[in-house]
């Protein structure tokens, strides 16, 4: 069986301690996320007794005012769940919401380097190894779902706001699921919108995600002149050291 976790933070600031009292009130509406299906062939809901919220752990760094102590007591609690995966993903200020609104609260540069590099200590030290600039996981536990992305496979989304790609073209569905759902009753396309990526943007594309995990990109694909201590150039793949991940967008510039 498989259990999955989510929390979205609608509005802060929190603390680490607000955050996890928060997340304790509210698991309690969410009753399946600790059953599993039973009773086959007749199945049902059935408690589970050996319930952890763990398999996938991801951990978000929260808004100006958190403390590097506090950041590595997320880890510390993440780890000691024993996951076989986490990923770790600085805090983006998406533009419209309350957060973007305020500067005070934004996240400082320097400061989430900091974070990321006690992550990458904490999660290597528990054998975790980096495959993606902000994915561990132990050998064989890698997230297959999420390199599909990465290496521009193609797959199909079901359901409201759902994405979809095939041979380089792109489509998502309608936002909401009122919308949604009121295409599927009345017979209506589901589809929101869509792009076509012409040749030379998808290589481009192929050749930023690559450049983010531990494979990296042909050594012909990247101009390291200048690059030193932010890439391995190994004469055949260059890859990005832990200094060249925190600056992957601006490596990522040098791409040919």
């Amino acid at each position: 069986p498989w259990q999955q976790v989510v929390v979205a933070v609608l509005s802060g600031p929190l603390t680490r301690e607000e955050l996890i009292d928060r997340i304790v009130e509210r698991i309690e509406y969410s009753p399946r996320f600790r059953r599993v299906v039973g009773g086959w062939p007749v199945p049902g809901w059935i408690d589970d007794p050996n319930f952890r919220v763990g398999g996938h752990v991801r951990t978000e760094s929260l808004a100006a005012g958190e403390r590097l102590e506090d950041w590595q007591s997320t880890l510390a609690a993440a780890l000691a769940l024993e996951p076989p995966h986490i990923s770790a993903y600085a805090l983006t200020v998406e533009a419209g919401t309350p957060l973007a609104s305020d500067s005070r609260r934004h996240p400082d540069d320097d400061d989430l380097a900091d974070k990321y590099e006690a992550a990458d200590d904490a999660l290597t030290a528990a054998g975790l190894a980096n495959y993606e600039v902000s994915n561990w996981a132990l050998p064989g536990h890698e997230c297959r779902h999420n390199i599909l992305y990465w290496q521009q496979g193609d797959y199909l989304g079901f359901g409201s706001a759902a994405h979809s790609h095939r041979t380089g073209r792109r489509w998502w569905n309608l936002r909401t699921p009122e919308r949604y759902i009121a295409a599927v009753e009345a017979g209506q396309p589901t589809e929101a919108a869509g792009e076509s990526l012409d040749e030379e943007t998808r290589r481009i594309e192929g050749l930023q995600l690559a450049l983010r995990m531990r494979d990296g990109v042909p050594r012909a694909a990247l101009d390291v002149e200048g690059l030193e201590g932010l890439v391995i150039d190994d004469g055949e793949r260059v890859r990005l050291t832990r200094a060249g991940r925190l600056l992957a967008n601006e490596v990522s510039l040098r791409l040919r």
